[in-house]
């Protein structure tokens, strides 16, 4: 046969091919110019876009907790976000052109959020709007709204469809697996200049901490280095080891290898001297252990007894290890650490008392209003000016940008008490889905039910007894619950096989 009218296309293909690869080659000669980068994620975006259509979201359940972030776009949202427009928006498409397609609802979890987002968006109208610096407004802090209304929608980008039942146990590992791309920002900056390109895709983030011991005046901040990225990274792959084997799998001593290898994934996160982060990674253990109902066998003495040893080694060699490593464990009692170590977290721990007793005020005055997020840039600039001469705590820019490492502050008082119970009755709404999940739901996903459920229970504790923003961090408790909404086809009603 003759092939001849096949050499036009390739032709073609080559006329188009060969101008878009010498325009990217010469644009990535400079990376640093954000319009080279714009340029290239169009690009991209075309080429990509038969994927993005068929599986928009699984890449929505890959990217949640993903630190990249989007460069080009007006204040560099991150992957999540841009994914849950695209995924949201297809999806409504899709109901409008597929008439038998019909969205997983949750009506208890819908109303909770919608409510939240009524408050916050009525707070926001009543104290300076929702402006953003980067989009030309005079206030700064509206960046926090919209991270609150992006956790809110993704929500429903992620419940709305079900995940695909053959591989969403692989899809829920990945969910949280792709938080080890915050260890790019880390090592990024231990690399040196060569490799600071690559802040152009992921976040700064989780290099300050690094910044801040090179450049701080300071001596103990000097001599402690943290490595931010790590104890994310820990947090992303310790869900593995839970939903693989639970703990009863992980307490299986023929097989010491699993055990091990959780150690080492817990040993490496502390190395960003978090000391959240051991006491999140035991909070966990201990309520996967109960919800496996484990307490009334053999397992419980002998983990009692591993863990009375593994206290004991750990007294033994606390002094030796990085000094990261001994803040991450110096809130064990009798743990002898460095003099330095020691007075570092002491220091930490008295700044967010002084903190708070100063926010006490605040609470009485926004009960009813809060006061929102936001703050004109003239504010901002003489609390800096009274900060540099010493006029100021150090603390007093934390409050005003509304970071008060308190969950339940950052709720009040922001918000007023409306906002703290609509974000309660979300918490209660999405426990229930979580529960009946955990019961009800497919055998197949019995596992992962049931993780899900002691995560959301752990980082509940977490975010009001220890430490929670609900800027920053109400999409993970939202990325939960559609999660097992996605997974069980909404709130299961079938008992498990």
């Amino acid at each position: 046969m003759n092939s001849s009218p096949a050499l036009p296309q390739r032709l073609l293909i080559l006329a188009i091919v060969l101008p878009i690869a010498t325009l990217i080659g010469y644009l990535l000669a400079d990376p640093a110019e954000i319009e080279a980068f714009a340029i290239v994620g169009i690009v991209v975006s075309v080429l990509v876009l038969p994927w993005v259509l068929k599986w928009h979201h699984p890449m929505l359940v890959l990217s949640w907790n993903a630190s990249i972030i989007i460069i080009f776009l007006p204040g560099q949202p991150a992957l999540w976000m841009l994914m849950t427009v695209i995924s949201l928006a297809l999806t409504v498409l899709n109901r409008f052109l597929d008439p038998n397609f019909k969205p997983i609802l949750v009506p208890s979890v819908t109303w909770t959020l919608v409510i939240l987002a009524t408050v916050v968006l009525i707070t926001a109208q009543l104290t300076g709007g929702v402006g953003l610096r980067s989009m030309g407004g005079n206030v700064i802090g509206g960046k926090k709204y919209y991270l609150i209304w992006f956790a809110i929608l993704g929500y429903f980008a992620l419940s709305v469809r079900a995940l695909p039942a053959a591989k969403a146990g692989f899809y829920v590992i990945l969910h949280f697996a792709s938080g080890v791309t915050a260890t790019v920002g880390t090592l990024a900056y231990m690399a040196g200049p060569a490799a600071y390109f690559l802040y152009a895709i992921f976040p700064t983030d989780y290099a300050m901490h690094l910044v801040s011991r090179d450049f701080s005046t300071d001596y103990m901040a000097s001599n402690i280095s943290r490595f931010s990225g790590f104890s994310v990274a820990g947090q992303a792959l310790v869900p593995f080891f839970f939903i693989r084997w639970g703990v009863r799998g992980l307490l299986d001593w023929t097989r010491p290898w699993r055990m091990a290898g959780l150690l080492i994934v817990v040993g490496v996160s502390l190395l960003g001297g978090f000391r959240s982060t051991l006491g999140l990674f035991g909070l966990l253990f201990l309520i996967q252990f109960w919800n496996e109902g484990l307490l009334r066998t053999r397992l419980f003495p002998a983990l009692i007894a591993a863990s009375l040893t593994g206290v004991t080694v750990l007294y033994l060699v606390a002094g030796s290890l990085p000094m990261s490593i001994q803040r991450s464990v110096s809130f064990l009692p009798l743990i002898p650490v460095s003099k330095i170590v020691r007075s570092d977290a002491e220091g930490s721990t008295k700044w967010r008392q002084d903190m708070w007793k100063q926010l006490e005020p605040e609470i009485a005055r926004n009960f009813w209003i809060g006061k929102g997020f936001t703050a004109s840039q003239s504010t901002y600039r003489l609390e800096q000016e009274a900060l540099r001469m010493g006029l100021a705590q150090d603390y007093e820019m934390t409050i005003l940008a509304g970071d008060y490492h308190s969950g339940w502050r950052s709720i009040l008082i922001p918000f007023g008490i409306w906002g703290l119970l609509a974000f309660l009755a979300f918490l209660a709404a999405g426990l229930r889905v979580l529960w009946i999940n955990r019961h009800k739901g497919e055998g197949t996903f019995r596992r992962v039910n049931l993780f899900l459920l002691t995560y959301y229970i752990a980082k509940g504790v977490f975010f009001f007894a220890v430490f929670g923003a609900v800027a920053s961090e109400l999409f993970v408790f939202t990325g939960l619950v559609g999660l097992s909404v996605s997974l069980n086809g909404g709130a299961a009603v079938a008992k498990s096989p």
